[in-house]
């Protein structure tokens, strides 16, 4: 029983996480960065302790890292047909954070890291 209190614990723990970030990705303007990072460290600090046939966990994961790739892709191709290389390097910047915390969940985190997106994109540029 107490191996069920925890794990539903952790299940709670890692849903605010997660919405604590899909709440910061809502804003149309004043999207806070280190909100998102600091959503995920949130729900990465009891990741290994869900169990393992929590699938419903891993799926909201999946779906939250795309929708923070997807957007900081688009803000990341705005910037560049902007010309705003600040811009870009505060992106830049985000991409390797968002990688680096992104570790803890493993495999979830995906194949493809954000840095390694947007660095194909300027692969493109050349």
């Amino acid at each position: 029983a107490a191996q069920d209190f925890r794990a539903a614990m952790c299940q709670v723990v890692v849903e605010v996480g997660l919405a604590h970030v899909d709440a910061e990705l809502a804003k149309e303007k004043g999207l806070v960065p280190a909100a998102i990072l600091a959503g995920l460290q949130h729900a990465g600090g009891v990741w290994s302790e869900l169990p393992a046939d929590d699938t419903g966990s891993g799926q909201r994961l999946d779906d939250v890292l795309e929708k923070v790739r997807n957007r900081m892709v688009a803000a990341y191709q705005k910037s560049v047909d902007a010309a705003d290389s600040a811009r870009m390097g505060s992106l830049r910047t985000f991409a390797d954070q968002f990688d680096s915390t992104c570790e803890v969940f493993g495999e979830r985190a995906g194949l493809a890291s954000l840095a390694r997106t947007l660095g194909g994109i300027d692969a493109g540029l050349k």
